[in-house]
């Protein structure tokens, strides 16, 4: 696609809703740029493509680079959290046609996606996510009883082998058998149980869901003390959450001694891992893909739980590569585990410094960052 001059309207078209990331990320970024000035355009039915002078914003599909809304404008920013990257640098020739530039939602995809010439031409940066400090803050209400002794473990998103809950429940499963006074609390619902039954179909992965026609039975997340008992995880082991609105996901996380994140992959930088650490929360992450966006800035406040171990590789569909994702390594995971339980009032005691450092990645910083990038 021929590259433009950037018009004095800009147009934003982003998703907007609750409980999922894009949903979320798109709703807080529209609300900022409209207070710039920009003009947000609101969800429409109307079938059929909608021309738009200027300039326009909005979500890239996926590896495919397709429009999410039926708009065109004379200049066309797409903005993506795209992991399948292998699979999307087959589909540059189109991106090419459909895109003026691609914003990416981390340096790792920038970096992984640039590979390609073809991509150099049109990458437009890196946009991260954000948090709402107003609501994700080290001080605030918790689910936890101050008296309680039990050494909690988070994991938070969306259950599936890209965000690597199976490493999470293999390895929680084990370092129960070292601890009795352990437990998991678990935020894992999501709007695609399909997820969870596809990791059943995955070789390498550590737990298999069971597969069942009943959509009720992962929509109300029963599917999960399923998965959890079949590991030797009892009820007195683990808490099944909700997911609510934003200020109970705080809550929660403000519950935990630490939380646990040993993704695969992230296009984006992980918004329950800002989250977490804008409240305070201890994080064990992989320091790899896009949560190096946060694990390796400046005074990054987890460093002794970084997980650093680990390999590349290239993870395939049957026969088809997808994407240059990461291996966690589960007895690094272990011993990470370990030192936060043994450590844990060391760690308590970091909590408002991990706080103030997560909390100044933040939605007004985002979207600043975006004005810049699209000519706001």
């Amino acid at each position: 696609m021929t590259s433009l001059n950037r018009s004095s309207r800009i147009n934003i078209a982003l998703p907007s809703g609750q409980g999922f990331g894009w949903g979320n990320c798109g709703r807080q970024l529209s609300k900022r740029l409209g207070e710039k000035g920009a003009n947000i355009i609101e969800d429409n039915p109307k079938v059929g493509f909608n021309k738009l002078d200027g300039s326009l914003l909005q979500a890239v599909s996926g590896p495919d680079f397709g429009y999410t809304r039926p708009i065109l404008a004379d200049l066309q920013f797409g903005y993506g959290f795209i992991e399948n990257n292998l699979l999307a640098l087959e589909f540059l020739p189109l991106a090419d046609r459909l895109w003026n530039v691609v914003i990416s939602g981390s340096s790792w995809m920038m970096n992984v996606l640039s590979e390609s010439e073809r991509f150099r031409d049109m990458n437009g940066g890196v946009c991260v996510q954000g948090v709402d400090p107003s609501v994700f803050s080290f001080d605030g209400p918790t689910h936890r009883a101050k008296d309680e002794d039990i050494f909690t473990v988070g994991s938070f998103g969306k259950f599936e082998y890209r965000k690597g809950q199976d490493v999470v429940i293999k390895a929680f499963k084990l370092f129960k058998m070292r601890h009795s006074d352990v437990r998991l609390v678990h935020c894992w619902g999501n709007l695609w149980p399909s997820l969870i039954t596809d990791m059943a179909s995955i070789p390498d992965a550590m737990v298999k869901p069971p597969v069942l026609s009943d959509a009720g039975y992962y929509s109300t997340g029963m599917v999960f003390d399923d998965i959890l008992e079949a590991e030797g995880i009892s009820s007195k082991y683990h808490f099944k959450a909700i997911n609510q609105d934003e200020y109970a996901m705080a809550a929660l996380y403000r519950a935990c001694d630490v939380a646990l994140f040993p993704n695969r992959c992230e296009a984006g930088t992980n918004l329950a891992l800002h989250e977490a650490l804008a409240c305070g929360l201890p994080c064990i992450a992989t320091d790899a893909t896009g949560h190096t966006d946060l694990t390796r800035a400046d005074g990054y406040p987890c460093d002794e739980l970084l997980l650093t171990g680990g390999a590349n590789y290239v993870h395939k569909v049957g026969d088809v590569e997808i994407g240059t994702w990461h291996k966690p390594c589960l007895e690094e995971i272990l011993s990470q585990l370990e030192y936060a339980y043994r450590n844990r009032d060391e760690l308590k005691a970091k909590r408002k410094e991990i706080s103030e450092w997560g909390s100044q990645w933040t939605w007004d910083r985002s979207a600043e960052k975006m004005a810049t990038l699209i000519g706001l």
